[in-house]
Formats: C-alpha cells, structure tokens, sequence
C-alpha cells in the first residue's frame, strides 16, 4: 500500500509557514507515517509544492477553456456563494472587468457513490475553474493530482462532497476514466467547541486537537471505513491530503 502526503498549497494567501510546521507537527503526534511525499517542511517547499505542477493544471485548464461548457464570470466571491443572482452567462462583462472562467452545469442532480454515505446527489450549480488570477481553480489543480499520482482512495471531510462531485463532473467532461474508480470517504468534520468546524485559517492548531480528542477517538472514523468496507487492498494508493485553510 502506498499512502501519499500531499499538501494543497496552491493558494498563496492562505498558506502560512506556521500552517506547514503544524501539519508536520500533528501527523508526528498522530502517529501518522507515508511512503511518499514530502519529508519536511525544507523538502515540501523544494520538491512537492503545488507550485511545481503548474503546468498539468494548465494544461487540465485549457481543455476546459476550449470546450462550449464555460462561461466568464465577474461576480464577486459572495455573489458566487449566492450562485441564482449570477447573470453573467446571460450578460457577458465588458472586455476590462476581471473575470472567472465557470463550467455552466445543467443545474441538475449529480449522483456518485461514497463508501460510508452510500448513495450521493449534489445540486450540480455553476463553479469556477479559472480564477481572476488566471490560476486554476481547487477543482482543477486537485483532479489533475488525482490522476497524476493514480490515487484510488480519498479520505476527505464531508464539507467537501460537493467539490467531489464538481471534479467527478470535470472528469466526465474530459472523457476520464481512472477518476471515476476512485473510493471516496466523506467523514464526519472536527468540531470546536464553538460548534464550527477546526481549522486553521480561523486559529485551530494542533493543541486544541489534542486537548479536546485522543487518537483513538481520531483513528475511530477510519476504523469505522475498514470495518464496513473490509480489509485495505494492498494496491491501494491512498491520498492523504492537508489544505492550509
């Protein structure tokens, strides 16, 4: 079995080298071990940033970017979060307004399975794929390193379902196939005691992990998978992902 660290550092204002230390940090507390990634802090920044790969999710993007499925976008970041006020499929922005680049779903139920959840549908809104910085978007960058490293298995947060089915989509549009085999585990989030979820960009650091669960509390959700799903196939290439947010 091979499990992959892999550290989504794409978005410069979010990424802090206090993040990085604490990732390494609380993996090391956890007990946690992989056979590929990044060592380090010095051997991430030298090797395994996100920043390295540009050119696959470029490449990913302009696939994208030919297809008759994309649309410009000016909306502000709010106003995508509000997705029924965007006009701007119907009423393109003038040529000197910054815009997104968006794929323009069906606006229909997208459908996939999760090996705990069971059976998934997402309300499949528009999404940004391009940002107004020109770089590609999470959806883009995080399938493109899926198929990259061949990974078959994803544990992520149930915050992220709908990106699931947003990358499951982007693969169908490209004609993918490794992608669609992928199995995907959605647990349940780390709650703080103010009742929102942990995480770094609003001050969660690992001593507040350790304070409020022990590791095998931790280690439960994953014990939980192996228990419903039986024993972890030796060929399994599994991504365990850590976003500095």
């Amino acid at each position: 079995m091979h499990v992959l660290l892999r550290i989504d550092d794409a978005d410069s204002q979010r990424k802090r080298s206090e993040y990085l230390e604490d990732i390494f940090k609380t993996l090391d507390w956890l007990g946690i071990d992989w056979n590929l990634g990044p060592t380090g802090i010095d051997d991430f920044e030298k090797n395994w940033s996100q920043r390295h790969r540009k050119s696959s999710y470029n490449a990913l993007l302009d696939e994208l970017l030919q297809s008759n499925q994309v649309f410009s976008c000016s909306c502000s970041r709010s106003t995508n979060d509000a997705i029924k006020s965007c006009t701007c499929k119907e009423n393109p922005s003038p040529n000197d307004v910054p815009v997104a680049i968006k794929i323009n779903t069906p606006l229909e139920s997208f459908r996939f399975l999760d090996d705990k959840i069971g059976t998934v549908d997402c309300l499949l809104t528009p999404f940004v794929v391009c940002q107004k910085n020109g770089e590609a978007s999470y959806q883009v960058s995080s399938l493109a390193d899926d198929r990259f490293f061949q990974i078959t298995h994803v544990f992520r947060g149930e915050d992220l379902i709908d990106s699931t089915a947003r990358q499951l989509y982007v693969d169908n549009m490209l004609g993918g196939s490794e992608f669609q085999h992928i199995h995907f585990h959605h647990h349940k989030l780390v709650i703080g005691n103010n009742g929102k979820k942990l995480s770094k960009s609003a001050g969660a650091q690992r001593q507040s992990i350790r304070n409020q669960y022990t590791r095998p509390e931790i280690f439960h959700a994953f014990a939980e998978w192996q228990q419903v799903n039986g024993k972890i196939p030796e060929t399994m290439n599994l991504w365990l992902s850590v976003r500095l947010d």
